[in-house]
């Protein structure tokens, strides 16, 4: 997470990024608590769920894909 502690003044506000970097193909389920004032009583529990799935995907037509026109000037890779 980050940032990983910090202050927030008066009428202000944090954006809080959390990084998910899974090992294995499941359903995560966690719960994150959230201190304020470094003071435990002062909790709030976030509930995060994160999916893991393999990716997999067919193509017909020999591997072959498409686009139709785009824009002048345009290129894709």
């Amino acid at each position: 997470m980050y940032p990983k502690c910090g202050l927030v003044e008066g009428k202000g506000f944090v954006i809080l990024t959390i990084e998910f970097n899974p090992k294995e193909f499941i359903a995560y389920n966690v719960v994150l608590n959230c201190y304020s004032n470094h003071n435990a009583s002062n909790s709030l529990k976030l509930n995060v769920h994160g999916y893991c799935s393999e990716p997999n995907i067919e193509l017909q037509n020999h591997g072959k894909v498409y686009f139709p026109p785009s824009y002048t000037g345009v290129c894709s890779r």
